[in-house]
């Protein structure tokens, strides 16, 4: 489903990851992450550090949608962070009055040879 791909496509850019507004509307109030580095964070806690975040660079690759019902999807790809990080993510969204929401994330840290 393109529009999946487009809006995580927009969560990778650094002016939607620097705008609290743009995130407030992306994010379920629900949602939560696991990061690949262990941590856990809210819908809160993810604005606040990604407000804070430097300017990173993303490219997405193999991208792929499971439909769990008629308005909630599970995407999944590979993300590959400023051209040397690499990860495996996963994401939920659920479609809520004509808009989708992301109510949670997942990225694990991978070998470039997947």
């Amino acid at each position: 489903m393109e529009q999946i791909q487009l809006l995580e496509e927009k969560l990778l850019q650094p002016s939607i990851r620097h705008s609290k507004s743009e995130l407030d509307s992306l994010l379920a109030d629900e949602f939560f992450e696991f990061t690949s580095s262990g941590t856990s964070f809210n819908k809160t806690e993810i604005i606040n550090a990604l407000f804070e975040e430097k300017d990173v660079h993303y490219a997405l690759k193999n991208f792929k949608i499971t439909f769990l019902s008629d308005n909630v999807v599970l995407a999944n790809y590979l993300a590959i962070k400023n051209n040397e990080i690499y990860s495996l993510r996963s994401s939920i969204w659920k479609l809520t009055n004509d808009n989708w929401n992301l109510i949670f994330h997942q990225g694990t840290v991978c070998s470039s040879e997947l």
